[in-house]
């Protein structure tokens, strides 16, 4: 399928995009949304409509970059729905990707005479000029603003530095948005945390007078034949206490902030420790576990405790994500990064995860597991990462699996 505007394209009288009122009715436009409640895709869709009108450009796109180094498409004016969902590029690929690599703008007369333009999905055919810049932050690059217009033409130096200007207040108020989007999660999440301890302390107190009634009643089941017709629901009362223990622990793990008891350990001891422990829950699903770690890696300071859990968690959902009957393999591997830092990657061959759930994967109660899943583990897990000065991410395809992927300082 060819990518087609979605809007007459037939030309139009040109206003220079330098001119001092619209220039600066432009901007004034894009500063007012710093102020703006909006959520992010209403801002970005009114951000992209004055670009376009200032450039006099019926085509223009705003990509930002997703958690897996992917460049997609969140808002654009002049592209059909069908093709705006099939835009997507990663870092390095097509020129939107070559600008999220490079950090430097390009506008070229005709795209279609640029060896990059063969990375675009269902490019459009006839030649066209094409403008594109890097929407960057004080720290870090985040997406791209693209325009085009469907006419060959070269771009003054006034248009692409106006352009530019214009993709810096976009990112300035992507990145405003995300802080305070952030400090209102923080805020959530903090009183989540503390309502999650006080529940957690309650029913944990519950629990253990309850597990002293479970291994009672349990020992008398099993010397009692007279009591075989209870058995089944006997193990089903256990294993539903041992979900609601998993849920406290869960909780706990959350919402307390106890101190990290740091030392020094070598990688391989502790995913040796983590591996041992699934080892058996692997076994029983039909998963075979694969370790890979290089000699002389550089030792680690972390909490041995905590980082067990975090991998312990990540070895659980890999084998969780096998579906029945498929020869399920799970992978763990380390490694010393260029930059210095350690890597262990957890990767597995289960279902994998659409766009959807991939995005909401740290949020706090959000499971793929039904009944099986409590929803805190991996918001547990992210927590307890950057809380050694690390990072969690992930890729993932749909039916061919998934791979975590967390980087920690080595101690040197």
């Amino acid at each position: 399928m060819a990518e087609s505007p979605a809007q007459n394209t037939a030309s139009k009288p040109r206003r220079r995009s330098d001119e001092p009122d619209e220039l600066s009715r432009a901007l004034l436009g894009i500063s007012d949304l710093l102020a703006s409640p909006e959520p992010q895709d209403s801002l970005l869709a009114k951000a992209v409509r004055i670009t376009a009108e200032l450039l006099q450009m019926p085509i223009c796109s705003v990509y930002l970059l997703d958690g897996n180094g992917m460049l997609r498409k969140r808002s654009n004016v002049g592209l059909d729905d069908d093709v705006s969902r099939q835009a997507r590029f990663k870092v390095g690929e097509g020129i939107p990707g070559w600008v999220a690599q490079n950090g430097r703008l390009v506008a070229v007369a005709d795209i279609t005479q640029d060896p990059r333009y063969a990375f675009h999905p269902s490019p459009i055919r006839s030649p066209h000029a094409y403008i594109c810049a890097p929407l960057r932050t004080r720290e870090r690059i985040i997406g791209v603003l693209s325009a085009r217009i469907m006419a060959s033409r070269s771009f003054t130096r006034t248009e692409c530095r106006v352009f530019q200007a214009i993709a810096t207040m976009i990112a300035i108020v992507i990145e405003k948005q995300r802080l305070t989007e952030e400090k209102l999660r923080n805020e959530n999440l903090a009183a989540v945390a503390t309502s999650l301890s006080e529940v957690a302390h309650y029913v944990k107190n519950v629990m253990f007078a309850s597990l002293v009634a479970e291994k009672l009643v349990g020992r008398a089941v099993e010397d009692n034949p007279s009591l075989a017709e209870i058995h089944p629901a006997w193990g089903n009362l256990k294993r539903s206490n041992q979900r609601i223990r998993k849920l406290v622990g869960d909780m706990l793990a959350f919402s307390r902030e106890r101190p990290l008891e740091l030392e020094e350990t070598d990688v391989a001891s502790v995913i040796g420790g983590a591996v041992s422990d699934i080892s058996h829950h692997a076994a029983r699903h039909g998963v075979e576990l694969s370790v890979e770690i290089p000699e002389n890696l550089c030792p680690i300071v972390v909490d041995r405790t905590l980082m067990s859990d975090v991998l312990l968690n990540l070895l659980s959902n890999a084998v969780d994500a096998i579906p029945p009957g498929r020869r399920g393999l799970v992978a763990v591997r380390a490694a010393q990064e260029p930059d210095g830092r350690c890597s262990i990657e957890v990767q597995d061959n289960g279902t994998g995860m659409p766009d959807d759930v991939a995005s909401r994967v740290f949020q706090i109660f959000f499971s793929t597991k039904g009944d099986r899943g409590t929803g805190i583990g991996l918001a547990a897990t992210k927590k307890a990462v950057e809380r050694h000065g690390g990072t969690i991410s992930f890729n993932t395809r749909p039916e061919h699996g998934t791979t975590f992927r967390i980087t920690l300082p080595c101690h040197r």
